[in-house]
């Protein structure tokens, strides 16, 4: 699937109209010749070339991998739950990496249906949640069972991982160095470097937490040959962007990374900005 297409047209649209500038997509070098190391986009921005790079991070280490075994073991247990438990408010919390590689995960999800069934009609209702430890679960799960406040519910979640901000900031790290690696070549022939910095975990991730991981590693890796960095929150449909590097120019010292949110406040959702009424 080609995600970075969208983001990348819809990233153009989105600055033309903040800028008021032409912004269009002249080629796709990585798509157009694949394996030669080419950007992912081309553009023009008022009479200009850029060489544009698109990238993904993720809230923490292995976080992907970790997700789809979360969803393979543990997602099943909210129906399940929900079922058997009409009239409760059930949070089901887990670890992040609890799930181990190396085990069947339909046992481990069988078992964990049939323990946190049994477990749950024995365990009292109240506000603090209980640590249970159920047969051939490799983890521990903290559920708690209380009263609805607004109408009966059950869901289930992870608890943050030690270090996910430390895992954030070696994510960006890694962004500035491969992509002043890859765009190199274009800065030497005077265009403007561009990075996008994608994220969709609307749970563990938002626009203060990324830039702030981004700043920290730019001071750890200067990112002095990436003319420009956004922020890309795929959380928002459609998706928001925010300059987090402006030539010398980063965040938090960037009032533009303001003035992005404020313009696309009504831009997308028709708000007044202060001063226009």
């Amino acid at each position: 699937m080609d995600r970075e297409g969208p983001t990348i047209l819809q990233f153009c649209s989105r600055v033309s109209e903040i800028e008021r500038l032409e912004v269009e997509v002249l080629s796709r070098p990585d798509r157009e010749s694949p394996g030669r190391g080419g950007c992912d986009a081309i553009i023009l921005r008022a009479g200009r070339k850029c060489a544009l790079e698109h990238t993904t991070v993720d809230a923490y280490s292995d976080q992907r991998s970790d997700s789809a075994r979360f969803r393979k073991v543990v997602v099943p247990i909210e129906k399940a739950l929900s079922a058997a438990f009409p009239d409760e408010c059930i949070e089901v919390v887990v670890p992040s990496h609890a799930i181990p590689v190396g085990m069947n995960w339909d046992d481990i999800g069988q078992a964990l249906r049939v323990g946190l069934l049994k477990e749950v009609r024995q365990l009292p209702r109240h506000e603090r949640p209980a640590t249970l430890v159920v047969s051939g679960v490799p983890f521990p799960v903290s559920v708690t069972k209380r009263a609805p406040a607004y109408g009966p519910e059950c869901f289930v979640g992870r608890s943050l991982p030690e270090g996910r901000d430390e895992d954030l900031v070696g994510e960006m790290e890694r962004v500035i160095r491969d992509k002043t690696e890859q765009l190199a070549p274009y800065r030497r022939d005077g265009m403007i470097t561009i990075v996008l910095i994608e994220w969709d975990d609307i749970a563990l991730l938002d626009r203060v937490l990324v830039a702030e991981g981004f700043a920290e590693a730019s001071r750890r890796v200067p990112p002095d040959a990436l003319d420009e960095v956004y922020l890309a929150d795929a959380t928002r449909k459609p998706i928001w962007f925010y300059p987090v590097k402006l030539g010398h120019r980063r965040y938090p010292d960037l009032p533009d990374f303001r003035r992005y949110f404020d313009a696309q406040c009504h831009l997308v959702r028709g708000w007044d900005l202060p001063g226009t009424t």
